[in-house]
């Protein structure tokens, strides 16, 4: 048989993409194989394995760093129709397991019926793959614990696929299905979890995730203060995380706040001239309203005066405190910024929160050797680990059809992302050109990821060329 009829014969022939449109849309992949299961997985990868076809696992609709963009052909695995969500499990151990197709919008509506709900990411849209974006190490609005801030560290299993179509748990659930929850651990072997995040689809296919959940809280309360400054605004991040009052506590920048605000895109520039340089967002939630009142009596203590009034009379008729109760629960509009112009490249990194002057300040200077107008370029601040460290976004618009301009704004990403890591920034996803900024960096490691994926996937088919091999 040939490669086609086989593939056929293991999802169907209805769930095999050769169109060459389609083709050329999802990146000109040779193949599109639509999996349903595990098992449909399996079979795939051992053909794959056995004909030297690459493979690339595609779970999300959203892929803002092409990190499953199948760069050498071959099969494109879509497993967007594996959206079972296979079991909630509430009381103490508090886990769901999901299948990689399901996306926030369908888990966080089905685990609202029972009370529960899981940590959103910052920078994705409720349409995005729960499971992706904990893979790839996505920074939460709000964790399940005030340290604990980005999507992997809500992993308690993973089911992986691995080249060869044998399967690995990465938790407890090769030892005690029953308690996914025990630790990321399993009780007999060691953490494998980290090598399948940020990998990419690299190492592995995850086919099945178990992830945190914890209780809504009855009452929410959004507060937002405007900065100038940002000494000002990093100042009261540190009061703030130090004694860790709220849940989700983030800047926004005046354009990302515009186009949040904004129903239509020609509001965007009148709003914008009415917005100061950052709003600081912080979310007080809890059971009683005592506790709400005491939130609020620790920040007069620590003199940190809000203005969320302003903002109800600056653009009266919006309800802003809903739009972003609703955002922390599923967002979607705090991505509007995205289709701000046409091209939107973003540089998420990390740094401590009391070097952001200096890490601004620098990419100032380069906006303004690249032509570019500084204020376009920031999005988002959002303290962790009590304001130990913060992540941070900074944003690159260009329009494609005027080439010369999108040409500089590639040149100024470029140089942008470089000098970040000089500084000693970090970008945790080494996707795009980040790869070789980031494993020329860290040749030690890099040996190390080789070596990992030798042993993983000794006929590299999981998405060739995505470690630099």
């Amino acid at each position: 048989m040939t490669i086609i009829e086989e593939l056929k014969t293991i999802v169907g022939p209805e769930r095999v993409i050769t169109e060459s449109g389609e083709l050329l849309n999802a990146g000109n992949p040779d193949y599109i194989v639509k999996a349903k299961t595990v098992e449909e997985i399996q079979h795939v990868l051992k053909l794959a394995n056995e004909k030297g076809i690459p493979v690339v696992p595609k779970s999300s609709s959203i892929d803002y760093f092409d990190a499953a963009k199948p760069e050498q052909g071959g099969i494109l695995l879509d497993l967007r129709e594996m959206n079972k969500i296979k079991q909630i499990v509430g009381g103490c151990d508090r886990y769901v397991t999901i299948e990689p197709g399901v996306t926030f919008i369908q888990l966080q509506n089905e685990l609202k019926k029972q009370g529960y709900r899981c940590m959103v990411p910052l920078g994705l849209p409720g349409s995005a793959s729960v499971l992706s974006s904990y893979l790839e190490r996505t920074p939460l609005l709000s964790g399940p614990i005030i340290i604990l801030s980005e999507g992997s560290q809500c992993i308690f299993d993973m089911k992986v696929v691995l080249a060869d179509g044998s399967t690995l748990h990465t938790g407890s659930g090769e030892v005690i299905p029953t308690k996914l929850n025990l630790a990321h651990f399993g009780p007999a072997g060691p953490d494998w979890g980290r090598v399948f995040t940020g990998a990419q689809g690299t190492m592995g296919i995850v086919a099945e995730m178990s992830i945190k959940i914890k209780h809504i809280a009855p009452l929410q309360k959004i507060l937002l203060k405007p900065f100038d400054d940002l000494a000002e605004l990093i100042d009261v991040f540190f009061k703030i995380k130090r004694i860790e009052i709220g849940k989700e506590c983030l800047a926004i920048s005046a354009l990302n706040m515009a186009c949040l605000i904004a129903k239509q895109q020609s509001e965007i520039e009148s709003i914008l001239s009415k917005l100061p340089p950052w709003t600081l967002v912080l979310n007080l939630n809890g059971w009683e309203e005592e506790e709400i009142e005491i939130f609020e009596e620790e920040l007069d203590g620590l003199n940190i005066q809000f203005s969320t009034g302003t903002y109800s009379i600056l653009f009266d008729g919006v309800d802003l405190e809903k739009i972003l109760l609703d955002e922390f629960f599923v967002p979607n509009r705090l991505v509007k910024y995205r289709a701000y112009k046409p091209s939107c490249k973003t540089i998420p990194f990390y740094t401590e929160l009391d070097r952001l002057p200096e890490f601004f300040e620098t990419m100032e200077d380069l906006a303004l050797e690249h032509g570019y107008s500084s204020e376009e370029m920031y999005g988002f601040i959002m303290p962790i680990e009590q304001a130990r460290t913060c992540y941070c976004e900074l944003n690159f618009f260009s329009n494609p059809i005027d080439v010369d301009a999108h040409y500089k704004v590639q040149n100024l990403f470029q140089a942008a992302s470089e000098m970040i890591l000089t500084l000693g920034g970090v970008i945790d996803r080494p996707y795009g050109i980040w790869s070789d900024m980031i494993y020329s960096r860290s040749r030690n490691y890099h040996e190390f990821l080789k070596t990992v994926k030798k042993m993983l996937d000794p006929n590299h088919i999981l998405n060739p060329g995505k470690l630099l091999l």
